[in-house]
């Protein structure tokens, strides 16, 4: 074969360089001598394809070569071999299905300084099964360099021998690149390819193991179209952390970042400063919303992601940005937001390095007359009942320490987390507001105790019955639609020896609990008090009136 573009039906020789075309697959056991277009011998081998030009390229179009036979029975696919000068490099294969056969250079007898072969196999999914690769070179004449380039994946399949020092170069050609640096010994690495390299499009990794350890060799390493050419403080990230034996070969925000790794690991490029400048825009600290709906609006410095949380709750909520889930804009409207004093806002930030960051908590309130007198208006005219399910509202130990305040109707508890013998779970629920007295009636559980307080009145609380008042609950005032404006403040103070307990305070009235129980009472309920009362009058009487019988006698 001597002309570029000429298509190849048989097994010959290529004799000039350009690009050629395997028309139909080749079996060589087909072929019984070496004359015509048969196999050829070369060096005691039976060779299909011959190659003894510089700058070959062939394009199997989906066909393949195959022998039936194996690299040890003297069979070889292709060769690149010069009788004269001992070598050829650059061949080049394309849309090649590689199934059980071998690739050489070979030499002549006199070749005693032959350069290795360089070949390159181009596939979009390169299937690597029973493969020989053999491209020494021979004397000085230096080794040769196999490069896999593939767009999805290596499947590499039972007993691939890639030789003995051979140079190794992987591209995955959306990506990036792996071009080990030293030559290895390739017959260590049957059947690893595919499973243990993989490169992304912002790391690379080798997994390195007992019978691969060949691959764990100094390599140099490029990533293609590098997304972070607008960032400045980029390092090279080993296993997550900052690699301390690697070397940059070009700067890290290049467009092609190229830098070394003297052994192997997971390696990546990362920005390491997460977002600096968090900016809330809506709603701002200490403000007050008097809508229905309250806009959060936050931008970012760099691309990224947004979540925020309300008082520290369990579930966060992701803003969309203007590209989507990312962006340096985001907005989020709440538009079943209830009144309260002191919503704390969290905000937590993700750069695309995965780079976390947390804004400064800020709070802010609302309070919307409107949309309270519409409830009130909403529930007088079905009679003053709802259905409405509790609205569980947490307070965070570190604010209720300070004192934290809150809205609430009877449709909303108040949960925290306090105690002097032991911390746990209690509420605190508004159960009713009379307007004309100015009084707020409060549940506070876990044990259950009920307190009527007169607004701008307080109560302290012994929430575990041991004598220390653990809870100081404020009315600071009484608002539209049955809301009332609470703060709760945890301490810690023993009750005074002439207090019974477990609450006291200002302007007060503690009522019976649910289970007939006066609070403090030693365990008495309402009728038997008032029953041991009616005894005693009756005891009086009755002793009074003996005694005046007596007289009049």
């Amino acid at each position: 074969y001597s002309s570029a573009g000429e298509h190849i039906y048989e097994c010959g020789n290529i004799t000039v360089a350009g690009t050629y075309y395997l028309n139909q697959s080749i079996n060589m056991t087909e072929y019984t001598s070496s004359t015509g277009y048969g196999y050829s011998i070369f060096r005691g081998r039976r060779v299909c394809i011959n190659v003894q030009a510089e700058g070959v390229t062939i394009d199997f179009n989906g066909s393949s070569i195959s022998a039936n036979e194996s690299y040890s029975n003297n069979y070889t696919a292709i060769a690149l071999s010069n009788v004269t000068t001992g070598a050829y490099t650059d061949l080049t294969l394309r849309n090649i299905s590689l199934n059980g056969f071998a690739i050489e250079v070979e030499a002549s007898a006199d070749g005693a300084n032959t350069v290795g072969g360089n070949v390159t196999i181009e596939n979009q999914t390169i299937t690597l099964t029973d493969m020989t690769f053999n491209l020494s070179g021979r004397g000085s004449g230096g080794n040769g360099r196999l490069t896999l380039n593939f767009t999805d994946a290596i499947v590499d399949n039972n007993n691939t021998i890639l030789g003995e020092n051979l140079s190794l170069r992987i591209i995955n050609r959306s990506n990036g690149e792996i071009n080990f640096v030293s030559p290895m010994n390739g017959t260590s690495l049957a059947g690893v390819l595919g499973t243990n390299i993989s490169i992304g499009k912002d790391y690379v990794l080798v997994l390195v193991a007992q019978t691969t350890t060949s691959l764990n060799s100094s390599a140099n390493v490029s990533f293609y179209a590098n997304s972070k050419t607008d960032l400045a403080d980029l390092e090279v990230l080993k296993d997550g952390a900052t690699c301390a034996d690697c070397t940059n070969l070009t700067t890290l925000n290049a467009a092609n970042v190229v830098f070394n790794v003297s052994s192997w690991s997971n390696y990546s490029v990362a920005d390491i400063t997460p977002p600096n400048n968090i900016t809330l825009n809506s709603p701002t600290s200490g403000s007050t919303v008097a809508a229905s709906s309250v806009i959060f609006n936050i931008t970012l410095n760099e691309n990224g992601t947004v979540m925020f949380s309300l008082d520290n709750g369990l579930n966060n909520v992701t803003m969309t940005g203007d590209q989507g889930f990312f962006g340096t804009n985001f907005n989020y409207t709440n538009s079943s937001i209830v009144d309260q004093v002191g919503y704390i806002l969290s905000v937590f930030v993700n750069d695309t390095s995965g780079n976390r960051n947390y804004s400064t908590n800020i709070t802010f309130n609302v309070d919307n007359p409107a949309a309270a007198a519409a409830a009130a208006a909403a529930g007088s005219s079905s009679g003053g009942a709802t259905s409405s399910l509790p609205v569980f509202i947490w307070i965070p130990e570190p604010e209720l320490a300070v004192g934290a305040t809150r809205i609430i109707s009877d449709v909303k508890v108040l949960k925290f987390n306090a105690g002097s013998k032991e911390v746990i779970e209690h509420s605190v629920k508004v159960t009713a507001v009379n307007k004309d007295q100015g009084t707020v009636t409060l549940k506070i559980q876990s044990d259950t105790i009920s307190v009527v307080v007169k607004e701008g009145g307080n109560a302290k609380v012994d929430l575990d019955n041991d004598r220390i008042y653990d809870l100081l609950v404020e009315v600071i005032s009484i608002r539209a639609g049955d809301n009332a404006e609470l703060k709760l403040t945890s301490i810690s103070e023993e009750v005074p020896e002439r207090e019974e307990g477990p609450v006291t305070g200002e302007d007060i009235e503690v009522m019976a609990s649910p289970s007939g129980e006066v609070p403090g009472g030693e365990g008495l309920s309402v009728g038997m008090l008032i029953g041991l009362i009616v005894i005693v009058v009756i005891v009086i009487v009755f002793i009074a009136l003996v005694v005046r019988s007596k007289r009049k006698k």
